[in-house]
Order: structure tokens, then C-alpha cells, then sequence
């Protein structure tokens, strides 16, 4: 059965877990990616950051991982692959409440690009809910499934930049239209003049939601 393998991890200094985040990077990527971000951030005193390498070798490049295949980039394919895959995904986090006695309200999910994609694909269909899910940079496949297959409603905070020629920018614009619509409670940053990538001000802006959270 495939599973998550590695993953690179920061410990709460503290010696104490009390809050979890795991960091899903995007397609072609590895665990080193977003962990940095943790560094960045210096909030863990109670918190422990994962960031696993997706399942799958990358299978466009010879390095690399990916969480599903972007051979086929139409919409249908992406979200059949989605769908096949987040149960991975969920396994993983599971797992990882377990390890460190924790509850879903004691997470948050991390996600760029393609780690965005199964994100916000698979928890909102999880029973419990999570505390949040920051989504950068990815897009929300298929909305009239989640409409009649959501089992939870975690509050997610969609970050974008405007020159996105990755995942474009209207991808953005068409996720808050309809999490709110399904009432999702959304907060939303768009990276003004900033592509495919974590600008330092989204950086602050995460850490601003993680601290009102006490994911300190």
C-alpha cells in the first residue's frame, strides 16, 4: 500500500507538543521545501512543524515528489487523480494525531501548489475538523462534490499571487466564491505582483493567523 515514507520535522522546543502543523509542498518538490518556513517563522515553542515527502516519485523529472500525476492537466483527470490519492493524505494525518495525542482541532495543514490541491480536496471531507487549512497557490477542483460530500468545515485561509502563470489567479477568485457559498469561513491574501511563490509579506501574514490561533 503506498504511504508517506519521510518527512522532515521541527520539534516544539519546549519538549512539548501541543499544536501540529504539516506542510504539503507542490508537485516536483520535497520535504526541505516548506520546512524552512518554520524556521522563518520561530513560532514553535508548542508547536511541532511536519513536512512529509509526497508518496509518489515526481514523474516528469528525475527528482522530486508529487502527490498526483500532472500528465493530463485537464480538470477532470486532476480531480479523478485527487480523489484516488487524498486517502493517503489521511492515513498520514491520523497517524500523527496518534503519535503525538493530539486532537484535530490541535492541527493545521500547510499547503503550496499541488499540496493546496489535496488539502482542500480531502479534510473538509474528514469527519472531525481540523483548526485550518492555509492554501497557497492552488485551487479547489470540482465544488458541486464538496457541496455533497463535506463532512467538516475548517476555516481556511487562501493566499494567491496575481501573476500566478502556475496556477492562475482565477483559481483563487473561484475557491472563496464557493467555500463561502458552501459557508466555509475563509480569510483571503492576494500577493500583489507575485507568481508562483511565498512572498515575505504572505510569510507575515501566515504567522499573524497562526499566532491567533496560539499555534505559538
Amino acid at each position: 500500500m503506498t504511504e508517506i515514507k519521510y518527512e522532515e520535522k521541527r520539534l516544539a522546543k519546549s519538549g512539548q507538543t501541543k499544536k501540529l502543523v504539516i506542510m504539503l509542498h507542490g508537485v516536483g518538490s520535497n520535504s526541505n521545501d516548506l520546512i524552512s518556513l518554520a524556521d522563518y517563522l520561530n513560532l514553535n515553542q508548542y508547536t511541532t512543524y511536519l513536512s512529509p515527502n509526497a508518496p509518489y516519485e515526481y514523474d516528469m523529472a528525475p527528482t522530486g515528489y508529487q502527490w498526483f500525476s500532472l500528465r493530463d492537466y485537464s480538470e477532470k483527470v486532476l480531480y479523478s487523480a485527487i480523489s484516488q490519492e487524498a486517502h493517503i493524505l489521511d492515513k498520514y494525518i491520523d497517524e500523527k494525531l496518534n503519535e503525538y495525542n493530539l486532537e484535530p482541532k490541535d492541527l493545521i495543514v500547510l499547503g503550496f501548489s499541488q499540496g493546496s490541491m489535496i488539502a482542500l480536496y480531502q479534510i473538509p471531507r474528514r469527519h472531525r475538523p481540523i483548526n485550518a487549512i492555509i492554501a497557497i497557490s492552488g485551487a479547489l477542483f470540482n465544488p458541486a462534490a464538496l457541496k455533497e460530500e463535506q463532512k467538516s468545515k475548517p476555516d481556511i485561509f487562501l493566499i494567491h499571487g496575481d501573476r500566478d502563470q502556475v496556477v492562475p489567479f482565477a483559481a483563487f477568485n473561484d475557491a472563496i466564491k464557493n467555500l463561502k457559498q458552501f459557508e466555509f469561513k475563509c480569510n483571503e491574501f492576494v500577493m500583489v505582483g507575485t507568481g508562483h511563490n511565498i512572498s515575505t509579506l504572505a510569510l507575515s501574514k501566515i504567522e499573524s493567523f497562526l499566532k491567533e490561533r496560539d499555534f505559538i
